[in-house]
């Protein structure tokens, strides 16, 4: 008896916590959450954002390509079948900054007019080829027509009448007519500034800017292998003048030949010269230049070291070879004499290249056998820009 009487406490007492058990279960699940502030949520290490989806439309076939079978004319640019776009829709700004790279627009002009010169900065108005161009010396404007103008430090223009001068001023070139060259083809050149001689071999830095001077060239094609041309310098005191032509084979070389007079205080003489040029290989050209001088001639050539002598007679053999990206390399031999005898005797190299595009390299070598002199130099140059 007293078994089955603890067997049914034990009984009460389990039904008895489970009901309790129950109990608290319910008063937990219908008690309200708890819920943390914004200032602690603003603590967690990650943070729940809403995102919103943008709407993607699929994807489009690119259209047709312009048909195009090589016959009949081309349309204007952004039209018809032509495949350059239309000049409202590019840039006015070319970013063929980038030192000696291509252009991304052929019409933005040639990368340097002056060799060497790789750093440049093109602004082209939409609509047109008219071109400024920033160079590490000078501006360069220049149209399709032609028409060339430098504002700055440059070369003279090449001429079958003399060697080319540095000026510092104002340079002008253009065509008369709507043919370049060739036959019927007008063409002057006309340059003011000063002559410059900053940048001369074995002189470090500084400007240094002669006299006063000026060149004008005008020149005239008889046929597509003769052109004639007439040439004038002028500085303080001195006038030149002289006529002079070129004539281009058929593959065999062009020869070229000019007569000038030059008048510098009371002094006055004449210059003779005869030259050829050929190309022997694609990537070799030789040319030969012979040079009577009387006395009393000078140029801008030899403004400042104009000495009054009997006259001199001067050779010259020059020979250019391409090296592809690491430049050209020239060489030269010049043979200068007077009436006592050999004068100069000097013998050169040189070559320079852009290493990368921030550096540029130039070697050169001089040796003149008469006195036994030589030098020999290696200049590197760093954009500062």
């Amino acid at each position: 008896m007293s078994s089955f009487l603890l067997k049914s406490c034990v009984l009460a007492l389990f039904v008895a916590n489970a009901a309790c058990a129950q109990s608290l279960a319910d008063s937990i699940e219908s008690a309200p959450r708890l819920s943390l502030s914004p200032a602690l949520r603003g603590l967690a290490p990650s943070q729940p954002y809403a995102v919103s989806i943008d709407h993607i439309d699929p994807p489009q076939p690119l259209p047709e390509p312009l048909s195009y079978m090589g016959e009949g004319p081309i349309d204007p640019p952004g039209v018809g079948n032509s495949q350059i776009p239309a000049f409202d829709a590019i840039s006015p700004v070319d970013v063929s900054y980038i030192r000696g790279w291509t252009p991304l627009r052929p019409m933005a002009g040639k990368p340097g007019i002056v060799k060497g010169r790789r750093s440049q900065l093109s602004f082209m108005a939409p609509g047109n080829t008219d071109t400024w161009t920033l160079g590490t010396e000078n501006w360069r404007y220049s149209r399709a027509d032609g028409t060339r103008l430098v504002l700055g430090n440059g070369w003279s223009n090449v001429s079958v009448l003399g060697d080319r001068v540095r000026l510092g001023g104002v340079s002008l070139s253009q065509s008369l007519t709507d043919q370049v060259e060739g036959e019927g083809s007008w063409r002057y050149s006309v340059m003011l500034g000063a002559l410059d001689y900053s940048g001369e071999p074995g002189k470090q830095g500084g400007l240094t800017y002669g006299p006063t001077a000026g060149e004008s060239i005008l020149s005239y094609g008889v046929s597509q292998q003769l052109s004639v041309e007439t040439q004038m310098q002028w500085a303080p005191e001195m006038v030149v003048s002289g006529i002079g032509g070129k004539y281009a084979t058929k593959g065999w070389g062009a020869w070229q030949a000019g007569v000038a007079k030059a008048k510098r205080n009371f002094n006055e003489g004449w210059r003779y010269r005869i030259g050829y040029e050929a190309d022997v290989l694609d990537s070799l050209n030789l040319s030969w230049t012979h040079e009577q001088r009387t006395g009393g001639y000078s140029d801008l050539a030899n403004y400042r070291d104009f000495t009054l002598d009997s006259g001199r007679s001067r050779n010259l053999w020059s020979a250019k070879l391409s090296l592809g990206r690491w430049g050209v390399l020239n060489g030269t031999f010049e043979q200068l004499s007077s009436a006592a005898g050999p004068v100069k005797q000097q013998f050169g190299l040189s070559q320079q290249f852009w290493y990368s595009p921030n550096l540029r390299i130039s070697l050169r070598t001089e040796r003149e056998l008469i006195s036994g002199d030589y030098g020999i130099g290696l200049g590197f140059a760093v954009p500062l820009y």
